[in-house]
């Protein structure tokens, strides 16, 4: 289980680095970014959440809170 996630988005694309303490990887991917912006969130809560969602997630940073919508 990840430890955290690296959310950059940037452009057309979203970064997503993800780690523990052994492993890490880095993937991108299409995105609509509607403002440019990185974010650091735990690992565990968005796998738990995002294991559950079918279909397009959209993602909304506002201060320090993440709106997780599907």
């Amino acid at each position: 289980m990840p430890v955290g996630f690296l959310l950059d988005a940037t452009g057309d694309r979203l970064r997503v680095s993800a780690f523990d303490y052994e492993v890490s990887t880095d993937t991108r991917v299409a995105a609509i970014v509607t403002e440019n912006g990185h974010a650091l969130i735990s690992g565990r809560l968005l796998a738990d959440i995002v294991s559950t969602v079918r279909g397009d997630v959209h993602l909304e940073l506002t201060g320090s809170r993440m709106m997780l919508k599907s």
